[in-house]
């Protein structure tokens, strides 16, 4: 665990080495005293975005559905499944933190942050949540002692309350890229939203899994007809059987009289 976090560390510092370089012309073409700059393919806010989109908007919520899943192996008692769901957890997390690190630090370099805008003061907040949730993840403690439902639930509404805030965040981004370079990102925004829905679809059937399974594993309950005891059900002289409703008898002079 401790080599593969120091590889994605570096690979993190090679991608913030590389991008240093971006929004530099491609191509300076001379014509006389004048020159020609062809604005780059890759530009610092495509890379923040899918950066930002990468962390918050895909790994973030795919760590939460993996560390879901630890439910039904907890309940098969499969401990090799719930030890590999949670480290899974770990490594996704862990790959989406650096992700989000090497965005904020290129956006603190390369864009003007005066934070007035929503998506900028958004953003500081999930700086914040994203270094904030796996510092208290490596407090937690173990089941059964003090402080573990405070601790769980600190952990469940960070971590899923960083994940919509990323979603909205994302659209903000969307928006403020179509406004800064009047463009259209129309194709970009319909398939994060179906992604979006497919995560939250698979995240609510999580819920309603083992209840799903079950209504094929029922089988039909067969019902034993009643015996009926003829001697026991055959009213006696001077009753009126149960099934005719409720019946007062009087007798008189040996003649019955229904009330």
């Amino acid at each position: 665990m401790a080599r593969l976090q120091s590889a994605l560390l570096l690979v993190a510092a090679n991608i913030v080495l590389s991008v240093t370089a971006l929004d530099k012309p491609l191509h300076q073409i001379s014509e006389g005293k004048h020159f020609v700059h062809k604005k780059p393919l890759l530009t610092c806010e495509k890379v923040h975005g899918f950066l930002m989109w990468a962390s918050m908007g895909f790994l973030m919520p795919v760590a939460i559905l993996v560390i879901r899943m630890s439910k039904a192996a907890r309940k098969q008692g499969s401990s090799r499944r719930l030890e590999l769901l949670f480290y899974l957890h770990i490594v996704i997390q862990t790959l989406a933190v650096i992700l989000a690190t090497v965005g904020a630090v290129l956006s603190m370099f390369k864009f003007k942050n005066k934070f007035q805008y929503t998506h900028q003061r958004l953003g500081l907040a999930l700086y914040i949540i994203v270094w904030l949730q796996p510092i208290v993840g490596l407090l937690r403690p173990e089941r059964g002692m003090k402080g573990r439902s405070l601790w769980y639930f600190l952990h469940w509404l960070l971590g899923t309350g960083g994940v919509i805030l990323g979603i909205v965040n994302t659209y903000s981004g969307f928006h403020s890229y179509e406004f800064l370079n009047s463009t259209s990102l129309r194709t970009v925004n319909i398939l994060f939203s179906i992604e979006v829905s497919f995560i939250a679809i698979f995240y609510l059937i999580q819920d309603r899994w083992d209840y799903l399974i079950q209504q094929g594993a029922l089988k039909s309950k067969t019902v034993a007809p009643a015996i009926v005891d003829s001697q026991q059900e055959q009213p006696q002289q001077g009753q009126v059987p149960a099934s005719q409703g409720h019946v007062t008898s009087v007798e008189c002079s040996g003649i019955f009289f229904k009330v």
